[in-house]
């Protein structure tokens, strides 16, 4: 959900009555609990690599 279209488009949806925010709070109800059940909160970087990153990401 790091695209631009949730942060742009999502509200005015909302807003418009085009999306129920109910079924927004479900899908951020799952996706939370996939994170939870999945330890990301506790681990948020596991997987990641530095030196992986440091060649990937350029200044």
């Amino acid at each position: 959900m790091k695209t631009g279209y949730y942060t742009n488009e999502l509200e005015a949806l909302v807003v418009d009555g085009a999306i129920d925010l109910a079924l927004v709070n479900d899908a951020m109800w799952c996706i939370l609990k996939l994170k939870n059940d999945l330890e990301l909160f506790e681990e948020s970087y596991r997987g990641t690599n530095v030196d992986q990153e440091q060649t990937t990401f350029i200044d």
